[in-house]
């Protein structure tokens, strides 16, 4: 028999980041080859990234705050079924 087991990924970042800072981010999760993070507003689509890092670069990486203030997400996509997987929420100020 086959048994599914739920994925496991955990994203930290910093709940606040000034505009244009880099974001440091650790994460553990499946790291398949092309899985990635990226960062979007909070609430878009995930064609409208900002920026994004492949996970097999490896943990921790870091991500461009943009340079306007708001609240964004920084996401785990699984590349082959384009979900994600696991989500934070940052906050971006002057």
């Amino acid at each position: 028999p086959f048994v599914i087991e739920p994925v496991e990924v955990e994203i930290v970042a910093p709940e606040r980041v000034r505009v244009g800072e880099r974001i440091k981010v650790s994460w553990t999760g499946p790291n398949d080859t092309d899985d990635f993070l990226v960062l979007v507003r909070k609430g878009q689509d995930l064609r409208k990234q900002l920026d994004f890092a492949y996970v097999s670069e490896g943990s921790p990486t870091s991500l461009a705050a943009p340079n306007r203030p708001g609240i964004f997400e920084i996401r785990y996509v699984a590349s082959k079924q384009r979900e994600v997987l696991a989500s934070v929420t940052v906050k971006v100020v002057k």
